[in-house]
């Protein structure tokens, strides 16, 4: 077998891109769903710390703060079959510092710091479980928190339904200007900018998972019909950047702090059914800069926050 027939065979197995595997440095943060505990990776080096309080406290979303060793969490408390809910501030060491919000209670929250390290958006929602008439008159709320002053700023923004949607961790652009908000109209979910500074509301599209790049004001990327779209919010273009189909769709991605490659989650398949085994490892990494796309990849690690 000659060698120019054998690259060819190489490349139909692995892909062009097979080379590209960017190293997944930094510190990344990951809380278990089931008990207080979380996980870090601080530049290589793993580290499994249990938090404050027994099964009945949650810790979740956790994101890094500027503060070389500091981050936010959301704690969830249960108490009388019901949850109440505070933002606290921990460092590495599991040690709580202060306290930056807390829900009132029947309230449940998420949120999500901008990269000014001080401005917050809050998520608020109806949440009594001993009224279960309410289920679906949650109330969504999107109100702007400044973390040091620990007070409200610029109007609160109702939407009429995000059950079951997520604030994405890059919801914010880069300069803490703008904000992603995502509400289903029907059966679709639907995504706008909001200003801070003008108030103006812009459409981006129509999809899920709206994430904006970490390193670009114009640039967020969303999955729709099966595939990854990058829109330009300024000039309105927008583009297919990795193209999905209903048996190799994309099902989740998560930007690089830098903004300088993506980490793409595709549905598995076994023998044309829908395989949970393949579902949720299976990964590629894409290139920004030239557009190179890696191989793929299994054992993919869930990531709450990364820098």
């Amino acid at each position: 077998m000659n060698k120019s027939f054998l690259s060819i065979i190489l490349i139909i197995l692995f892909g062009c891109g097979s080379d590209f595997e960017p190293r997944l440095t930094g510190w990344t943060a990951t809380t278990d769903i089931f008990k207080p505990t979380i996980y870090f990776n601080l530049d290589g080096r793993s580290k499994k710390l249990e938090l404050p309080g027994d099964d009945s406290i949650g810790y979740h979303d956790a994101q890094w703060t500027k503060y070389q060793n500091h981050l936010l969490l959301t704690q969830s408390t249960k108490k009388n079959d019901c949850y109440e809910y505070q933002i606290i501030l921990m460092d590495t060491s599991g040690a709580v510092i202060d306290t930056i919000y807390k829900a009132p209670q029947k309230t449940a929250l998420d949120f999500k710091l901008a990269p000014n390290d001080s401005s917050i958006i809050l998520k608020t929602f109806n949440w009594d479980c001993h009224n279960r008439s309410n289920d679906f008159n949650f109330d969504y709320r999107f109100t702007f928190y400044n973390r040091y002053s620990k007070t409200g700023f610029l109007d609160t923004i109702k939407v009429a339904n995000a059950i079951n949607i997520i604030i994405n961790e890059t919801v914010w652009s880069p300069d803490s200007r703008k904000v992603i908000i995502e509400e289903w109209i029907g059966s679709n979910r639907a995504a706008f900018v909001f200003d801070l500074v003008t108030k103006d509301t812009s459409f981006i599209d129509v999809g899920t998972d709206f994430i904006w790049s970490p390193s670009d004001e114009n640039l967020v990327a969303y999955i729709k019909d099966y595939s990854l779209y990058i829109k330009n919010i300024s000039s309105g273009e927008k583009e297919i950047i990795y193209e999905g189909r209903r048996k190799k769709k994309v099902k989740g991605f998560r930007w690089s702090p830098a903004g300088n490659f993506l980490m793409i989650n595709i549905e598995g398949y076994f023998l044309g059914i829908e395989s949970y085994v393949t579902w949720n490892p299976t990964h590629i990494y894409l290139s920004m800069p030239d557009k190179l796309e890696s191989a793929t990849f299994y054992n993919m690690e869930r990531i709450d926050t990364w820098r």
